[in-house]
């Protein structure tokens, strides 16, 4: 334990072998003099202590009475309202991390917690007070900022990695709020970079995946530009089926690039198309009507049907290209993927508020595997990548299907079972009839 601190004021020091400076000390210490004395005489009286002995004594506390240092008034004054400043400033801290939404922390200069918000305990679980901040949150990232910050090394903000209860990512800086020398303290504040992370990984994957796409059908066109400009180029039967597979793969490079520029207007106008009252009845009959020629090329029917309890006009909010796009990307699934000689079944009906239209479209295809389900909407993602190659699919129309069902604000549900087909099941909001 540290010696204890003397406080002198610059007078006193400056006289300190002055009578002035004596009598001001013994003025002082009065209350302690007097009571001494008392309680000496009292025991030579009774005859506990020798004349000599209390007097020696009294003389020796009257010495030391003369030449202890006395806090000056002032200082206390000041000592005390420093104390109160410094809990004003921990309360006014701990209101202001209280109200922010990050995670914050107070750390002392022994790197143990002092003081941690709501949002840090639902981040990283309850934190008792006192507790070392590097066993709670085991990074080398993190000891090193401390030990930096303790040391007065300026640092900047490190990126950490929380891997439990769930992986999460934060931008952590430490910088000192108070800077009394005997009680130094410092704030830690944790901004949650998931998000950001989630969506520069979905990015990159996303350029990887559309680079991949475009690419191999540009190799393929090229291949077969040089063997028309070589080897092929007085084979006419050759150039015939060079050709056509050349259509073919431009053809697949023009999907692919209408689908992204569909998905990217979606993701970058949100809300900006016009919406207006559209004709549920009208629409599933126009796309039921432009894909039947699809299905007969398959062997498939479609049959479009309606709940005998819906009134009609059976009117929803919202654009009617957007809601066309949506039911054809669907109903082509259906027919693409399930059974060439298969039924597809359009069925709408409104749910149990009668708030919504459930639009149900069906098929008796093989199905799809439980564990394939919850991401059936990413962007380029297949069940089976290269069934889905020769069905000319992009990879980006249960994406686009996505997002037109937000924009809408409605609803997707997708059951399958292998074996025994896969419905898509959208609800949009419903238009009350007056």
């Amino acid at each position: 334990m540290s010696a204890p601190q003397f406080l002198f004021d610059g007078e006193e020091a400056a006289e300190v072998d002055s009578v002035t400076t004596y009598i001001r000390r013994l003025k002082a210490h009065r209350w302690l003099l007097v009571g001494t004395l008392l309680i000496f005489a009292s025991l030579m009286i009774g005859g506990w202590l020798r004349p000599v002995h209390g007097l020696i004594s009294a003389f020796a506390i009257f010495v030391l009475a003369m030449i202890a240092p006395v806090q000056s008034r002032k200082m206390r004054i000041d000592a005390e309202a420093n104390a109160l400043n410094q809990a004003d400033s921990e309360r006014q801290i701990h209101a202001i991390a209280s109200a922010i939404n990050d995670p914050i922390m107070l750390i002392s200069s022994m790197g143990t917690v002092l003081y941690a918000n709501e949002e840090a305990e639902r981040a990283f679980g309850r934190i008792e007070i006192g507790t070392p901040i590097v066993l709670r949150l085991r990074s080398d990232e993190i000891r090193t900022l401390i030990r930096n910050t303790l040391n007065g090394v300026k640092t900047g903000s490190i990126e950490f990695l929380e891997k439990a209860p769930l992986e999460r990512w934060f931008s952590v800086s430490l910088k000192p709020v108070l800077n009394d020398v005997s009680n130094p303290q410092y704030l830690m504040h944790f901004h949650d970079l998931s998000e950001t992370k989630k969506t520069d990984k979905i990015r990159s994957d996303f350029i990887a995946n559309a680079s991949h796409e475009l690419r191999t059908p540009l190799a393929s066109l090229m291949g077969f530009i040089e063997t028309l400009a070589g080897p092929a180029r007085n084979d006419e039967a050759a150039r015939d089926r060079f050709l056509k597979i050349m259509q073919d793969q431009a053809g697949r490079m023009s999907r692919l690039i209408d689908d992204l520029l569909t998905l990217s207007r979606f993701e970058t106008a949100w809300g900006q198309s016009s919406f207006g009252e559209v004709d549920l009845k009208s629409v599933l009959t126009h796309v039921t009507n432009a894909l039947s020629p699809m299905a007969d090329q398959n062997g498939a029917t479609i049959k479009l049907s309606f709940n005998e309890g819906l009134v009609d006009p059976l009117q929803l909010r919202g654009n009617r290209d957007e809601i066309i796009q949506l039911f054809e990307n669907l109903v082509e699934n259906a027919i693409k993927y399930g059974k060439d000689d298969g039924r597809i079944g359009v069925e709408v009906n409104e749910d149990s508020t009668g708030q919504n239209f459930i639009i149900g479209v069906h098929d008796n295809g093989p199905g799809i595997s439980e564990e394939h389900l919850p991401r059936l909407v990413e962007r380029f993602y297949r069940v089976d990548v290269d069934t889905s190659r020769d069905k000319q699919g992009t990879g980006l129309g249960l994406s686009i299907v996505k997002h037109i069902i937000q924009r809408h604000k409605g609803r997707l549900n997708v059951k399958s079972k292998l074996g025994h087909g896969t419905s898509f099941l959208v609800t949009l909001p419903k238009i009350q009839p007056k």
